[in-house]
């Protein structure tokens, strides 16, 4: 029953952490980088209608996760480098776990594997959204 909700954190401090990111290294990547985060956001969230147990649902939903993440990372400037990898190695490695799952114990002991990377990505997330409120225009509400 906590497997989506790990794996739900995992997928938002990789993806909603990068709510409108931007830099200034490159005017155009950041326009592109800002671009694509925007149009991500504007999708429904993958893991939204996630049913708990069901092995197919978590695993495509994840898969659908990491494709609109790598999309944004594609065009990420220099300067959040490192943040965007570490977040593409930890959903590659979680999508490869899945791809063996076959029940909700698989999906529970996965959970258990990657507890200590969705704490790492909190703090990954963070530093992104930090980057975000100081390069990005989105509309949100920051402070600063």
């Amino acid at each position: 029953m906590r497997a989506v909700p790990l794996l739900a954190v995992v997928v938002a401090a990789g993806v909603i952490g990068l709510a409108g990111c931007g830099g200034d290294d490159d005017e155009s990547s950041v326009t592109a980088f800002c671009d694509k985060v925007e149009e991500l956001e504007s999708q429904p969230d993958p893991l939204e209608n996630v049913s708990e147990g069901d092995v197919d649902s978590v695993r495509d939903a994840f898969a659908d996760a990491e494709d609109q993440f790598n999309e944004v990372a594609d065009v990420a400037p220099e300067e959040i480098r490192g943040d965007i990898e570490q977040v593409q190695n930890v959903l590659g490695d979680i999508s490869s776990s899945l791809e063996d799952a076959e029940n909700p114990e698989d999906l529970a002991g996965i959970v258990d594997e990657f507890q200590n990377a969705g704490q790492e990505l909190e703090e990954t997330s963070q530093r992104l959204e930090e980057y975000t409120n100081e390069n990005c225009d989105t509309g949100g509400d920051t402070t600063g």
